[in-house]
């Protein structure tokens, strides 16, 4: 059976406990780039986060005109566009930007600082039998720099392998309307980890144990090719065993073309992540440029997402 390298696990300890020390034992972290120019695009950024989480419970209406959602079709060709991400892409490369704030126990007028980096950002997707592993790895873009998000793994690439045949069995999942988003018809799917079903997806990691993570969400999938082109997803309930109450994920997806193989995925182009530990609250911004589609032998310039 497929099984994922744990979604989010970094993202939801990692990341977020990285970010609960150095919002306890450090001063504000000025934003830092890789010229003035981008640093103050930055510095602007970073002022601008705030605690917005996806409305995964909000009420949705259907477009008046939108014929009826047929969900196993719907949800047949998600599948075809996992199993392709799986078969085409090994490797990619992309410039990266993260932007972060934190806030305290005082409540959003409690600011405990954020940050702004830079990354050479790679994912591999790495087969093992029948199975895989995503990887993800940053190489920050200015030497001797510490950033506490440095080391995460946040899962994006393979947040819609949900929708994959061996994953999609341990959700239940239905069509909830059908509206644009950007321009493009779409199906909102709502999904929901179900009770009898191993959770295969996400995981808080500690030294000494992990910690499954339910979720539940919303994916926007595209009406004429069953491509995810938005997701908001939450864990079901909190987990006490690492003080995390929280956790929200929103990624908007874009296509990118590899040339040599003339296909075209869609891949993450920004995302927003969202905790809530026992006094803290987290908000993570990340986004994506300069595609690279790379390999042992070689690497391809791919165009901008669009």
């Amino acid at each position: 059976m497929l099984r994922t390298s744990r979604l989010a696990a970094a993202l939801l300890f990692a990341t977020l406990l990285a970010l609960h020390v150095a919002a306890q034992q450090s001063q504000p972290q000025a934003p830092a780039g890789d010229s003035p120019s981008s640093s103050d695009a930055q510095t602007s950024k970073s002022k601008s986060l705030v605690w917005d989480p996806p409305k995964i419970d909000a009420k949705l209406r259907s477009s008046s005109d939108a014929s009826p959602c047929d969900l196993d079709k719907v949800l047949a060709q998600a599948g075809a566009r996992a199993t392709e991400l799986v078969e085409n892409l090994q490797n990619f490369t992309a410039r990266e930007q993260i932007d972060y704030r934190t806030f305290g126990a005082g409540g959003f007028g409690d600011n405990r600082g954020g940050g702004s980096a830079s990354f050479d950002y790679t994912a591999t997707l790495a087969r093992r039998g029948s199975s895989f592993v995503v990887k993800e790895s940053r190489r920050v873009t200015q030497a001797a720099m510490e950033f506490p998000l440095e080391n995460q793994d946040i899962g994006m690439p393979e947040m819609a392998l949900i929708f994959h045949p061996d994953l999609r069995p341990d959700y239940d999942m239905k069509c909830e309307a059908a509206t644009n988003w950007k321009d493009r018809a779409a199906w909102i799917i709502s999904f929901r980890q179900r009770k009898d079903r191993p959770n295969h997806t996400a995981a808080f990691h500690t030294n000494q144990r992990s910690y499954p993570v339910p979720l539940r969400g919303r994916a926007w999938i595209a009406q004429h090719s069953g491509v995810v082109i938005h997701m908001e997803i939450a864990m079901m309930h909190e987990i006490p065993a690492v003080a995390v109450r929280e956790w929200y994920l929103s990624i908007d997806y874009a296509s990118v073309r590899f040339r040599s193989k003339d296909i075209v995925v869609w891949l993450p182009q920004s995302a927003d992540t969202y905790a809530t530990f026992d006094i803290d609250r987290v908000v993570v911004s990340h986004t994506f440029s300069d595609f690279l589609l790379f390999s042992v032998q070689t690497s391809e310039q791919i165009s901008q997402p669009h």
